[in-house]
């Protein structure tokens, strides 16, 4: 950790030297004797100087008359909460490197685009606003309790101003139900009370809460909190569910107005594993109804689309919105019980199911789906090639590091899940991750698990529990785990003692222009990717098939114009020495021509394709 010299730290009225959490190493008056010891601490320890620490002459409070409404470094892109200085008032500025007030304000601000996709409206009501100033005020006059603390003053400033954060709103939500107890003293609760207000009630003017009508206050956080909690487990759901399945309402959800209770219990258990979107022939204007018929029924889905165009046959509008889906995602199934929208879905490759044939008591089969396909642990029985935008990629290094925790209560794990500017392997293109492709992603702090194996079953460690730890240095995305005291944690430190762990791995997707091609396609640099999970990869990793054969695939079908699926099945059976159907043979009869422009003659039987079997896999 590097050391670095500021003459505005809070506890050295000159100059301070510091280490990069601001916990600091001496004061000085002046500011060449704080060089000194930080390039003297600096080589005793072999690090470079980390140098001085200057915040620009804009840095100003927030609430400063010239900054624009609702600008904070609070909630600017370049602010990581989770790296707080000692004191816990601060935490740390991408932009400037250096510790930074919530409340303050740079020039340099940027919208934070992880709160634009906030689901759950954080828009402040009037009432908390004001109990936020009305508190500032009291506290200004010194009627504060003595147990005030710097960080709630802070978080009044910003909900007087109109901010508030995620967490804020769960915290005011738990401390308003802990102390109403406090509002049964009158010096409370009862501005005639001569000793009103009491250091309780500028405590609850502070939280936002009015102590004379806590009740609107107290209602807002506890179901904003709600919601954000709701949120957070549907987001994390959501990312696990890359998969789309599409399902029509009347006939299949709904009759007569009431849910088919067999059908709701089959897409209900559908959604714990896929995105479900509803796609439905009613007009726009029957939305409010819609929803509403679907909530009394109790049906779990994502998203719905409505006709916005009713001249448009309904096959056709289906069949058009599942093309529109399919540019972005993977739709794995379609359910609905008119034929002809059932034939425009399998049309377009997707397979289709018939709500009739669901019984009482169905559940979607679960099972492993082949070894080569891009792949969830577990697939839906009735579906066949079923693709994945989630990828995966390993990392060999030989610098983990294995020691006991500082509370002396279990090991941490330290080891790079990737590399950066380290090209791959043949995939069969050269791939390499650019510096930064992962900070937006460590910067939207979704939940990230660290697996052995890829396994969710063996898990270590989450980023939300505050046990798993990534950071991007210099060399690529370091991971710092505290490994947990079960089986898996306990057989992955033997591993390691033993030297038998030399990769890591992560799950990744790439979002849109998130990646560069070279011209001639043989050259891939990941400039941002959307992190899923890390994983320690202790053999071979949990996927069967790796993504360099699930590229080849793609390649091989780019290049000679054939399904990579359908290419997967054909050489499955023929490696497992099954009988080819005549479209796997005429297919693999296809691809081999292709790859061989100049053939003297076409091969025609098993034996002969079976040769070429290895030109295709080594494409």
């Amino acid at each position: 950790m590097p050391y670095f010299i500021s003459d505005k730290n809070p506890d050295c009225s000159g100059w301070a030297v510091e280490k990069e959490d601001g916990e600091v190493m001496g004061c000085h008056q002046s500011k060449q004797d704080a060089v000194d010891q930080m390039v003297a601490i600096s080589l005793a320890e072999d690090m470079e100087p980390g140098g001085e620490r200057a915040l620009p002459d804009n840095y100003r409070p927030a609430l400063a008359e010239d900054v624009p409404e609702g600008r904070a470094c609070g909630n600017c892109y370049f602010y990581d909460e989770s790296r707080q200085n000692a004191e816990g008032d601060k935490a740390w500025c991408e932009k400037w490197d250096d510790f930074v007030d919530g409340a303050y304000y740079c020039n340099a601000w940027q919208v934070d685009e992880s709160d634009e996709e906030r689901q759950v409206s954080l828009n402040l009501p009037a009432y908390i606003r004001s109990a936020a100033r009305k508190g500032l005020e009291y506290n200004a006059q010194g009627l504060a309790g003595d147990g005030l603390v710097e960080r709630t003053v802070r978080e009044a400033r910003l909900m007087a101003d109109g901010q508030i954060s995620e967490d804020k709103v769960i915290r005011s939500n738990a401390w308003g139900q802990r102390h109403l107890v406090d509002l049964d003293a009158s010096q409370n609760s009862d501005s005639n009370d001569e000793g009103f207000p009491g250091a309780g009630a500028v405590a609850f003017y502070l939280w936002g809460i009015d102590p004379l009508d806590p009740e609107p206050a107290m209602t807002w956080f506890a179901g904003k909190a709600q919601a954000i909690k709701d949120d957070q487990v549907g987001a994390q759901r959501t990312a696990n569910a890359q998969d789309v399945v599409i399902v029509d309402i009347d006939g299949t959800l709904i009759a007569g107005g009431q849910g088919i209770q067999k059908n709701v219990d089959y897409v209900n258990a559908l959604y714990e594993k896929f995105f479900i979107y509803i796609v439905t022939g009613r007009g726009e204007d029957e939305q409010d109804k819609t929803v509403a018929q679907l909530a009394e029924a109790g049906v779990k889905y994502d998203d719905i689309e409505f006709n916005e165009d009713l001249s448009i046959p309904t096959p056709e509008y289906k069949g058009n919105k599942a093309a529109d889906i399919l540019s972005e995602q993977s739709v794995v199934l379609a359910i609905d019980n008119d034929p002809a929208a059932r034939r425009a879905y399998f049309d377009l490759g997707i397979k289709t199911l018939d709500p009739k044939r669901i019984k009482t008591g169905d559940m979607p089969v679960l099972r492993e789906a082949p070894a080569f396909h891009r792949q969830r642990e577990q697939d839906f029985g009735n579906v066949s090639h079923m693709t994945e935008q989630v990828e995966t990629r390993r990392v060999t290094v030989s610098d983990f590091e294995l020691r006991a925790n500082e509370s002396g209560d279990g090991m941490s794990f330290t080891g790079y899940a990737a590399v950066f500017n380290s090209p791959s392997e043949p995939l069969p293109f050269i791939e390499t991750i650019a510096p930064g492709a992962f900070a937006r992603s460590l910067k939207a702090r979704n939940n990230i698990r660290m697996y052995m194996n890829h396994d969710s079953s063996m898990l270590l460690a989450t980023t939300r529990a505050k046990t798993l730890r990534l950071q991007e240095d210099s060399k690529g995305l370091l991971a710092s785990a505290d490994l947990p005291e079960t089986s898996v944690g306990k057989d992955l430190s033997i591993l390691m003692k033993r030297g038998d762990v030399t990769s890591m791995s992560f799950g990744f997707t790439v979002p849109s222009g998130g990646d560069r091609w070279s011209e001639d396609g043989m050259n891939r640099e990941l400039r941002q990717i959307k992190l899923f999970e890390v994983s320690v990869v202790t053999g071979f990793p949990a996927y069967s098939a790796t993504s360099a054969q699930v590229r080849s695939f793609d390649a091989l079908a780019t290049r000679t114009g054939v399904d990579a699926d359908r290419l997967a099945d054909a050489i499955l059976v023929l490696e497992s020495g099954q009988t080819l159907s005549p479209d796997q043979g005429a297919l693999l009869r296809e691809t081999v021509a292709k790859l061989e422009p100049t053939p003297t003659e076409p091969p025609a039987v098993v034996g002969l394709m079976a040769k070429h079997l290895e030109l295709i896999k080594n494409f």
